[in-house]
């Protein structure tokens, strides 16, 4: 199966604005899942199959919703919830994109 969702969260502020964050750390596909932690980079969020998600969030439906079962919509729909079970192209479709940023600190 392939790992190609990701768990959104709309909850807090992300640097720089308007990015999303991401949960978990990536594992490699032998490591038990990642759920803990954020980060705004795409290539270092944890990844998961449908299925890992469909287990993890149970009967928190509403809680943990999938792209999919809130669609059709917009950016701002999608904004509305804290967390939203999502793929790349799932966020691509409402005009997210990948960008690298580089900064001084």
């Amino acid at each position: 199966m392939e790992r190609n969702y990701v768990i959104v969260c709309n909850e807090h502020r992300s640097w720089p604005e308007g990015a999303l964050l991401f949960w978990g750390e990536h594992t490699e596909d032998d490591q038990e899942r990642s759920f803990g932690g954020y980060t705004t980079r795409w290539d270092k969020c944890e990844k998961y199959t449908r299925e890992e998600l469909e287990r993890f969030r149970g009967g928190l439906k509403k809680q943990y919703p999938f792209f999919d079962e809130i669609w059709p919509g917009s950016q701002r729909t999608f904004a509305e919830y804290n967390e939203v079970l999502c793929t790349l192209e799932n966020l691509e479709s409402i005009g997210y994109k990948i960008w690298t940023v580089v900064c001084s600190a």
